[in-house]
């Protein structure tokens, strides 16, 4: 996962030692739920998690330039239902502490820079649920 950063954010790879950082946000009910998983019920859900996202280095951890606290996630990742086009579509969560400052907007308007420039796409997709609007 290639590092990029924002004015107020890095964008990196995960690593083992954002195990607390992860658990801290992904156990609040407001925030998976709203991403369309389950809040962490353990420390060791929350580990498990983490290994898988390190394994496939195919999702941002979005941190905090000025503390180097991790505040959630975001991923590029395949939309096979586009056809012809070489098209990805964009998932995130956020710290629902850090909600309402404009973090995540900064993160994906970065996020879309990279996946025209440099992934060189033809298209790009969010989806959301319903139920988180």
């Amino acid at each position: 996962m290639k590092t990029i950063e924002t004015e107020r954010l890095v964008l990196r790879g995960w690593q083992l030692e954002d195990l607390d950082d992860l658990y801290e946000y992904a156990k609040n009910p407001n925030v998976g739920p709203m991403a369309g998983w389950e809040p962490h019920s353990s420390r060791e859900v929350s580990l498990d998690v983490l290994k898988s996202f390190i394994e496939n280095d195919d999702r941002w951890a979005i941190v905090l330039k000025e503390s180097g606290k991790v505040i959630g996630s975001l991923r590029i990742h395949p939309d096979e239902n586009r056809g012809k086009y070489y098209a990805k579509y964009i998932n995130y969560d956020l710290s629902a502490d850090y909600w309402g400052k404009g973090y995540m907007t900064e993160a994906v308007k970065r996020a879309i820079e990279y996946a025209f420039e440099e992934m060189h796409i033809d298209l790009l997709s969010v989806f959301f649920y319903p139920h988180n609007n």
